[in-house]
């Protein structure tokens, strides 16, 4: 169901509620949980839920808060757990009137690496973008003719050589992916596929011809060899003891690496790898519960059972880079130092390329987003949550704000 589109009122201004949404938390007292950030999932595996009462009635937290739990060995040997912090998490979304939807209502958020712009996806509402941290939002694609952006978004894919152009993936919604070529004023619809976790496009060809989209919770794979006009389902090629495969990579015309770290589909979690273009697929590593991140250096960074492992020839091996048990699954990011940064289940913590580093207070509730601006100098969070009934209205604390300078 699509709802009308909020008028402009509300749209901008400073003005922030302090009275943050009271919520049910959860103490999860044994090791590991992996989110289906796309799709907003979680799968518990061998956990329990404590219900406490939250406290001074601002914030909430849906993390473990003990020495013994999940994140032991992240933050230098604190088990990963806040310490002292100046600042504190903020709300970095003014309440936006008449927005609410059943499963929501941000569904995805990211920040361009180069530029100042933060982008949030609202569910059925389509992108809208923030230049001053989240202060003030505008909806994208006002430009003329732009294609309408009515799904939730679930990824953007920024081009490294052009700061104005963009590809994002959306699910639920009558269209699956976009492009465009001025920093969001406008948006272009490619074909006709929908319903699309991700999007990865061949940055080796400067005519970005080769395009992959992956399925929502179905083994779909899409393949584009013109720039997104046309698709071809791929997804028979793929091996069948896997798990849903959400995640590809291409790394260039015929090497492409696929995450089936999915909670959906019966099988092992794997990290595929294939040099033919799609045709066949190697069983490499396992993991792939996360999207990818290609760091500056090359490397490639993806998540394994909660853990960090890092490949720095293509895919081909991979070594871990971080204790078992302690990533939820949710996006890596690269800060401005090439530190590696993540969400464990307390905090926003960094790999230096020795240890682990815990860089935030204890997060205001269980993110399902996460993002970090390097213009600003701060880490995002959001959160989702389904229901199908009454629908969600948009709080003020649905991004959280976290300055580290």
């Amino acid at each position: 169901m699509v709802h009308p589109r909020p008028v402009a009122r509300g749209l901008t201004g400073s003005a922030r509620q302090s009275n943050l949404a009271k919520m049910t938390r959860l103490r999860f007292a044994a090791a590991i949980a992996l989110v289906s950030c796309t799709a907003c999932q979680i799968e518990i595996l061998k956990t329990e839920a404590e219900e406490e009462p939250t406290t001074g009635g601002s914030t909430t937290s849906l993390g473990p808060t003990d020495s013994s739990s999940s994140t032991s060995g992240a933050g230098g040997g604190s088990g990963g757990q806040p310490s002292e912090f100046e600042g504190e998490w903020e709300p970095a979304l003014p309440q936006l009137s008449d927005m609410s939807w059943n499963c929501g209502v941000v569904s995805f958020l990211t920040a361009h690496p180069r530029t100042d712009l933060l982008i949030a996806g609202i569910y059925s509402y389509g992108l809208w973008g923030s230049k001053d941290g989240g202060d003030d939002w505008e909806e994208l694609g006002q430009g003329k003719d732009s294609e309408p952006i009515d799904h939730g978004a679930s990824w953007v894919t920024y081009d490294p050589d052009d700061s104005d152009v963009f590809w994002e993936s959306g699910i639920y919604g009558t269209k699956g992916i976009f492009k465009t070529v001025d920093g969001g004023e406008t948006f272009e619809q490619l074909g006709d596929i929908l319903h699309n976790d991700f999007v990865t496009v061949d940055f080796e060809d400067p005519d970005r011809k080769t395009l992959l989209a992956s399925g929502h919770e179905r083994q779909i794979l899409y393949k584009s060899t013109d720039g997104g006009e046309t698709w071809e389902d791929i997804g028979d090629r793929l091996p069948n003891d896997v798990r849903v495969c959400q995640y590809p990579l291409i790394l260039d015309a015929d090497t492409y690496l696929m995450g089936c770290g999915s909670i959906h589909g019966e099988g092992d979690r794997a990290i595929l790898r294939s040099t033919d273009g799609g045709e066949s697929w190697d069983h490499i590593h396992a993991g792939g519960e996360n999207p990818p991140l290609v760091a500056s250096d090359g490397s490639i960074y993806w998540t394994d059972n909660g853990a960090l492992i890092q490949s720095t020839d293509k895919g081909k091996t991979w070594e871990a880079r971080g204790g078992e048990g302690i990533l939820p699954g949710l996006p890596l990011v690269e800060m401005s130092d090439e530190r590696i940064a993540a969400l464990s289940f307390a905090a926003v913590i960094a790999w230096d390329g020795d240890e682990w580093q815990t860089l935030s207070p204890e997060l205001p509730y269980k993110p399902t987003a996460f993002a970090y601006s390097s213009q600003e100098a701060a880490f995002y969070v959001a959160y989702l949550i389904c229901q199908s009934d009454p629908f969600t209205e948009i709080q003020s604390d649905a991004i959280m704000r976290y300055r580290i300078e």
